[in-house]
This record gives C-alpha cells, sequence and structure tokens, in this order.
C-alpha cells in the first residue's frame, strides 16, 4: 500500500482497498508515516482522495517526528494537496513537526522557508 501510494499507483491501491481484510490503509511503515501522508507529499491527489473516501484513514496522523501529511506536502510545495488539505475539518493546520531537522516548523513556516506561496 504505502509504495502504491508514493508512487501515486492508484489501480493498485483502489484494489487493496476493495477486500478490508487486505489491508489497514492507516498502518505506518518504519518511519510511521501512512500511506496517506505519502500520497500527499508526493500530489498524489487521486490517490488521496481515495485513501479518504475509504473512511479508514486520519488525515492529520503525524509520523514518528511528528510531521503530519499537511507538513510534508508543504514542506514540498505541493500546492493543490495542501489546499485540499486545508478544506478538511480532520487536519490541523497548526500541528508543528520536526522537519530539516528543527522541531516546531509548521506547514506555513514552511512552506514560508521554502519559498513555496503562490
Amino acid at each position: 500500500m504505502h509504495l502504491a501510494a508514493r508512487n501515486g499507483v492508484y489501480a493498485e491501491v483502489a484494489m487493496l482497498l476493495e477486500d478490508e481484510r487486505l489491508v489497514d490503509p492507516d498502518v505506518a511503515d518504519s518511519c510511521g508515516n501512512s500511506a496517506f501522508l505519502l500520497s500527499a507529499a508526493n500530489g498524489h491527489m487521486a490517490v488521496l482522495w481515495r485513501l479518504l473516501d475509504d473512511g479508514r484513514v486520519d488525515p492529520d496522523r503525524p509520523n514518528a517526528v511528528g510531521n503530519s501529511a499537511l507538513i510534508c506536502a508543504a514542506n514540498k510545495g505541493e500546492e493543490q494537496t495542501v489546499a485540499a488539505l486545508l478544506g478538511l475539518e480532520r487536519v490541523d493546520p497548526n500541528r508543528v513537526g520536526c522537519t530539516h531537522g528543527i522541531v516546531g516548523n509548521s506547514a506555513l513556516l514552511l512552506a514560508c522557508l521554502a519559498g513555496h506561496l503562490p
């Protein structure tokens, strides 16, 4: 699931979600990343929406260092993903994580520092 979500392979993600017994879409990898976070960080909107539609993912679940999907997407300049995540009630825009070895980075701060503002 994680590899398919990170690479935006919608058909594989959809197939895995068909049978709830096959996979838990909110399980974390060894770094604490969920498939949802990986799809968001890489701008794979179709996969992101499919995972959300499944209803078993927490879109604000942080990884092992406290970064959420929003923080990761903002850090990588995924504007469309950031806009979609900000539209979700279950996403905290003020969550802080650890990026570049610095604790306390918010999505807004990272977007500003990286020049990812429209």
